[in-house]
């Protein structure tokens, strides 16, 4: 008997190790990387604009006179984060153990009721569910917030920015307060996701696309606080939080595994509406609202008023609509009179704006990206039939279980 039980101790001993072995391997095949062992010089790089961003934020809203009304709003972001985990926690918790516990979702978060070894655990799915609870939230709050302030700006303008985007342009036009408050949220949330990705969140393959991305956002928010560019903004801002909600509901339903029949196609459904919504909203209604009609035209509009706006308008200037210059050239010529050029000199003016219309060129180029990826996840749906094993493989990573020494999170 002795024998008998050491050798089946000695069998036992060998499958465990072959198991960890397996899950090794499969922890390097997955999704999530270090940033800093990977590319150590441009994370450094990146980390670092960062940093002076924090600088020139708290400098541009100090010079606004709007510092302490930043910092509160940075305050309740950090604290709107942490309530949303807590919240998402326990909504997930519920569904996965509860409404989810059996066949086929088979507790999806993974959620531990009863931890080995008394040891807290949690799953990796539990940790992006957090998070991605937390993208919702802000996504949808700020997207009602954005549809309220539009429809005060256009009953000022008289017309919506999207149906005549050349009053983006007139931004020296009264705004109604709630904008300004409007920025200050959106640079705290902007502010407090950086850090939280730079420190706190765990690692993608999207890791510094996504940093460039939160860089290149908070750059665009203190160019328009800065410079009263706050009509274009306020059109990117709009466009980014309602076509993110999609992603949003893909990735929470992704996570609690409701595909097929028995979740009622809801990944499914999910994946259809986010496809749909990237194609209107990012990758024409902004290039062409936004970049074309709103920066292009405004700009050609002042070399119609005689101002150097726009290097080769022979370029750029022959495709746009002069109809619209009768409103814009007015504007432009007012700006460029003395006395508006000793507060606001147009050389400063056109540095911004350009630098806005390159800002806008990056995020636009990173939607073609961030599509293509999509697209990539609808190709693993065809080869694997599934939609929560595609996302695995082209995005997620391995799920599993994580000891809470440290909460690693997922934006």
């Amino acid at each position: 008997m002795c024998i008998r039980d050491r050798y089946q101790r000695r069998v036992r001993g060998r499958f465990d190790r072959m198991a960890l072995k397996k899950q090794s391997s499969k922890a390097k095949d997955g999704i999530v990387f270090d940033p800093a062992k990977k590319a150590p010089l441009v994370n450094a790089v990146l980390t670092g604009i960062f940093l002076v961003q924090i600088v020139w934020a708290l400098y541009a809203t100090q010079h606004l006179g709007l510092i302490k009304e930043q910092l509160v709003c940075v305050a309740g972001v950090v604290v709107a984060v942490y309530t949303s985990e807590f919240v998402a926690e326990l909504l997930g918790t519920f569904l996965s153990t509860q409404v989810l516990a059996g066949a086929p979702f088979n507790n999806p978060l993974m959620v531990q009721t009863a931890p080995a070894n008394n040891k807290p655990v949690t799953s990796k799915s539990m940790v992006k569910f957090k998070a991605q609870f937390w993208q919702l939230v802000i996504h949808s709050s700020m997207s009602v917030l954005e549809y309220v302030v539009l429809a005060q700006v256009t009953d000022i303008a008289g017309v919506s920015l999207f149906e005549d985007p050349d009053v983006m342009s007139l931004y020296k036009q009264d705004e109604p307060p709630l904008l300004t408050w409007l920025y200050l949220i959106q640079l705290a949330i902007w502010l407090v996701t950086a850090g939280f990705h730079i420190w706190v969140f765990q690692p993608q393959s999207d890791y510094f696309v996504m940093l460039i991305h939160h860089i290149v956002t908070i750059a665009l928010i203190v160019i328009s606080l800065q410079n009263n560019f706050l009509r274009f903004g306020l059109a990117v801002l709009w466009i980014h939080d309602l076509s993110d909600i999609p992603i949003d509901m893909l990735k929470l339903t992704n996570y609690l595994q409701l595909e097929d029949k028995a979740g009622f196609f809801l990944v499914e459904l999910s994946y259809t509406s986010c496809m749909v919504v990237w194609a209107y909203y990012r990758l024409f209604l902004y290039p062409t609202a936004v970049i074309w009609n709103g920066v292009i035209t405004s700009c050609c509009a002042a070399t119609a008023a005689g101002l150097n706006a726009i290097p080769s308008p022979e370029l750029f200037c022959s495709y746009v609509d002069p109809s619209s210059f009768a409103t814009l050239v007015p504007h432009w010529e007012h700006l460029a009179t003395t006395v508006n050029a000793e507060v606001v000199p147009f050389g400063v003016t056109r540095f911004w704006a350009w630098s806005t219309a390159w800002l806008l060129s990056t995020l636009y180029l990173m939607h073609i990206w961030w599509y293509f990826l999509l697209l990539g996840i609808l190709y693993k749906i065809i080869v694997t039939g599934s939609p929560h094993e595609a996302g695995r493989q082209q995005y997620e990573g391995e799920d599993g279980l994580i000891e809470d020494k440290q909460d690693p999170k997922q934006d």
